[in-house]
């Protein structure tokens, strides 16, 4: 065998390795990889296969660092540029992975799956207009698609409905496709891929171009996939009118499906003795400040507070807001959305379904049922339950579960094996029998049980319709939850195939994903910090919304977030379903006059500082440093901030005017347990905080000098391609931490201090100062953390005692 048939064998071998489902597999082909790498390590073809086996060990940095090396010597290669934009995409790089799909459709100009991703790339960087012209072509392209199902084990084949015009495409950016989530549900995902075809059309062309529907393959069925009565109005009624042009049969019909809205189902309800759908008044195409639209449709329609709010469209609880006093209520995130465009809003009246419960004394529990009805008949799939919040969904579910572990093992394992008990007397067949007078075959509820005295043990439906989704792909296969989704899902299937008139077979579905805890999950062992309220953040550098576990953090219900955005960096809409979280765009903190805001080529360097003249700039600086506009922008002074009772952690960057906001601030900042100060060491912008001006502050006011944190440093060596790692020594900047002096810190109270360890622990991940301030209080609880971060392996006796899970806070 010649050294080249060898390779060959080599390189054979490595693809079949790649191609399996099995991670030891792609471990072992990159074992091969290197030793071939020793040969010819720049290799085109080794880099490829190297960037495509970092990819599916999620390398995405790695993938891309090979795959670029390869490019330069497989300049036309279509796949390696496709799987250049997918790492780009993984790493958010999307206007990098713009430029690579558009090289791809320079290669393949026929290619419409490059045209879906261009234009769902285009609505994520808000280029709009560009993205409504190749999502157009691309539909015009390839209005229908279908599954590539072996003809011999097909057992039906099922014609889906969709609107590809309705919302803004997204992008899953794991899987590099794009996502049409808004104005769908995922029924057709769940279907067994072994045995049932699906043929995709999009409906929004087929008016205009009816040749299409001549050209689709056959099929046994029609399932309306298009399920938002709000959102998808116009599709829905063009499927209407199509429908005898199908002519099969038709899962849920689409003027059912426009019946399902919110105020459908009031109107149809209303009368009911035990089933309450709240008075919902629908305020379309509105525009201006939401306060004097909502004041306005209390007088016309004789609302009353408290009142939910919600914009139409959005789901899981986004922009979806509980009026109590309207005066006073932040309605910020929802005037973004109008300032936009007009919006359709939704004022609803608010019921209460929260209860206390003996085994989570002092905890107001709010539980929300789910389930689905499928051919007529209800089946149970979860319960989430919200812990002091009434706005109930995943956010809000995970941690209370966590806190009260027996919610899942024991509240929502009764509803699944028996609902018409766990429920008031008779509730689960009315609320069936109501339902079915809907129309629509596969329909979602989500509904609770009153507490209010007027109407104690009557259910209250928050919302029946097809949008809703069944989880089966997400859950553990090994939980009742599963199990009672992949009956629903199993129930489906019966109807898709009573439907188009054939036997049922052993279907195969999805086999969900099994609980794989991540490290950082591993790592801390359970531990309850057991303060209350809150801790209060002002973020002045959209420090916490931009951080990797922003989510993961706001997930702990523990803090109150304040973000100013003078450089509109976050997105409304990315953050509007997250409580007490407020986004103030185009403000910061200063002295409270108007400032001049800086914007400059790298928005990273975009300040109310001036940049140094060129001359006094790194070379590499020079240009991302010009100025491209000067704006005026509003400061606050943090002494002036109305309804500011507390402060527990203050965050300034260094391109923030530190030291006129800390002098502007010194009566609210009296009792603050941390400043996070960003400072410069090599300055970039006039008037920079150093660390010896912060500190100086600092020490007057009754804080220390703690660390240095998240140092970051410059390269002296040149940008080059063949330089993967450059080394970089030159610190330039860092966060200054800053607790309060040992005066105060001895004056802290006990829920003072756990909050300051909270944080401490949190966000930087110190355990020693967390201990001491514990212990300050409590030695006991100071033992406990000790042992849940792993400084004590054995248990003290007597100490051992049931404890909550993760970052979790008593509020």
């Amino acid at each position: 065998m010649t050294k080249q048939d060898t390779m060959e064998h080599l390189l054979d071998d490595i693809r079949d390795k790649i191609s399996r489902n099995d991670k030891s597999s792609w471990e072992d082909a990159l074992a091969l990889l290197e030793e071939a790498e020793k040969s010819t390590p720049d290799d085109p073809e080794l880099l490829y296969l190297r960037g495509c086996i970092e990819s599916k060990l999620e390398h995405p940095q790695k993938a891309l660092n090979a795959l670029l090396q390869a490019s330069y010597q497989r300049a036309d290669d279509f796949t390696l540029f496709h799987y250049i934009a997918k790492q780009h995409v993984r790493l958010g790089h999307d206007k990098a992975a713009l430029s690579a799909l558009k090289r791809c459709l320079q290669l393949n100009p026929k290619s419409t799956k490059t045209k879906h991703l261009i234009a769902a790339l285009n609505f994520q960087i808000g280029r709009t207009d560009e993205a409504k012209q190749w999502r157009r072509k691309a539909v015009l392209e390839a209005p229908f698609y279908s599954s590539r199902n072996s003809e011999e084990r097909t057992k039906i084949s099922i014609l889906v409905l969709q609107t590809a015009y309705a919302g803004n495409w997204g992008i899953n950016r794991k899987d590099f496709l794009i996502s049409l989530a808004q104005g769908h549900n995922n029924l057709h995902s769940l279907l067994d891929a072994e045995h049932i075809k699906c043929t995709t059309l999009y409906i929004d062309e087929v008016i205009k171009h009816p040749e299409i529907i001549r050209k689709l393959p056959s099929y046994d069925v029609v399932y309306n996939g298009i399920t938002d009565a709000e959102r998808c109005e116009v599709a829905l009624n063009l499927v209407d009118s199509v429908t005898h042009k199908l002519d099969k049969p038709l899962i849920n019909p689409p003027q059912a499906v426009l019946g399902a809205s919110r105020e459908g189902n009031y109107q149809r309800l209303q009368d009911h003795p035990t089933l309450i759908v709240p008075k919902s008044i629908k305020l379309a195409n509105v525009s201006g400040l939401c306060r004097d639209i909502i004041k306005k449709a209390i007088q016309e329609h004789d609302l009353k507070l408290p009142l939910i709010v919600r914009v139409a469209g959005y789901q899981n609880g986004k922009l979806m807001h509980k009026v109590e006093d309207l005066e006073q209520h932040d309605f910020s995130n929802i005037d973004e959305l109008l300032a936009e465009e007009p919006q359709t809003l939704y004022c609803i009246r608010y019921h209460e379904s929260g209860l206390d419960h003996e085994r989570a004394p002092g905890n107001r529990l709010y539980p929300k049922y789910r389930a689905f009805l499928i051919d007529g008949k209800l089946y149970p799939v979860h319960v989430r339950f919200g812990h002091g919040d009434w706005n109930v969904h995943m956010p809000e579910h995970k941690p209370t579960v966590k806190r009260f572990p027996w919610l899942i093992d024991e509240w929502e394992r009764d509803f699944f094996e028996s609902p018409e008990a766990m429920l008031p007397e008779g509730a689960w067949r009315e609320l069936e029998e109501s339902l079915k007078g809907i129309g629509v075959d596969y329909l979602g509820v989500d509904f609770a049980i009153l507490t209010e005295s007027e109407n104690a043990g009557k259910l209250v439906i928050f919302e029946a319709n097809p949008a809703m989704r069944n989880f089966l792909d997400q859950m553990d296969p090994d939980t009742p939850a599963y199990k009672a989704s992949y009956r629903a899902i199993q129930a489906a299937h019966d109807m898709f195939v009573s439907r188009a008139n054939v036997s049922p077979w052993e279907y195969v579905l999805h086999e969900g994903q099994r609980s794989e805890p991540s490290a950082d999950e591993e790592a801390p062992l359970p531990f309850d910090w057991q303060f209350t309220g809150r801790a209060v953040v002002l973020d002045n550098a959209t420090y916490i919304p931009r951080h990797p576990r922003f989510r993961q953090w706001v997930d702990t219900q523990a803090l109150a977030i304040v973000s100013f955005d003078p450089a509109g960096r976050i997105k409304p809409k990315d953050v509007a379903d997250i409580e007490e979280f407020q986004h103030v765009p185009h403000a910061l903190l200063g002295n409270g006059n108007q400032a001049t805001f800086y914007q400059t080529l790298n928005e990273g360097l975009s300040a109310t500082l001036p940049p140094l003249p060129p001359q006094q700039l790194p070379d590499s600086l020079n240009d991302d440093a010009r100025v491209l506009a000067r704006v005026p922008v509003n400061t606050l002074a943090l002494d002036s901030i109305e309804g500011l009772k507390s402060l527990d952690w203050l965050i300034l960057d260094e391109l923030s005017e530190a030291v006129t906001i800390l002098e502007n601030g010194a009566r609210a900042l009296a009792d603050t347990l941390l400043l996070q100060i960003g400072v410069a060491f090599t300055p970039t912008h006039e008037r920079q905080p150093s660390l010896a001006e912060v500190s100086h502050w600092a020490s007057r006011h009754g804080f220390t000098f703690y660390r240095l944190n998240q140092p970051h440093h410059r390269t002296m060596l040149p940008e080059r391609q063949d330089i993967e790692a450059p080394q970089a020594t030159q610190l330039v900047s860092a966060d200054a931490l800053f607790v309060p002096d040992p005066t105060r810190r001895n004056a802290l109270s006990a829920n003072q201090c756990k909050r300051l360890a909270f944080i401490l622990d949190m966000a930087f991940g110190i355990h020693d100062l967390s201990y001491r301030l514990l212990a300050q209080h409590d030695e006991e609880l100071a033992e406990d953390y000790l042992r849940a971060r792993g400084y004590i392996s054995t248990p003290q006796e007597g100490h051992e005692k049931e404890s909550n899970a993760g970052l979790e806070v008593a509020l």
